[in-house]
């Protein structure tokens, strides 16, 4: 877990801005205070927030907004498509 940018109190919530480590772009997410206390006592993100996509919930895990942890991390399909895209007709690959 990465530490935020900055952290604002907004009563029974708080405010917290991380900057993605890919492209510098701050992540502004607004949480109950008494669930992040808990994440931050070690509870996992998605038992505390299941509410929360997962793209949301990796900003409070690792700072990484969901465009770039999907440009690092490309569905699995994804990935078989561009091999399959590499293949010549005999089986060897063109790259």
């Amino acid at each position: 877990m990465v530490p935020p940018k900055s952290y604002k109190e907004l009563g029974d919530k708080i405010e917290l801005t991380y900057q993605c480590f890919m492209c510098n772009k701050d992540n502004v997410i607004v949480v109950d205070k008494v669930k992040y206390n808990r994440f931050l006592a070690g509870a996992f993100a998605q038992n505390v927030w299941p509410e929360l996509s997962s793209g949301d919930r990796e900003v409070l895990i690792s700072g990484t907004h969901n465009e770039c942890w999907n440009e690092m991390w490309p569905d699995e399909d994804e990935i078989i498509n561009d091999l399959d895209s590499e293949i010549d007709g005999e089986g060897g690959y063109t790259a």
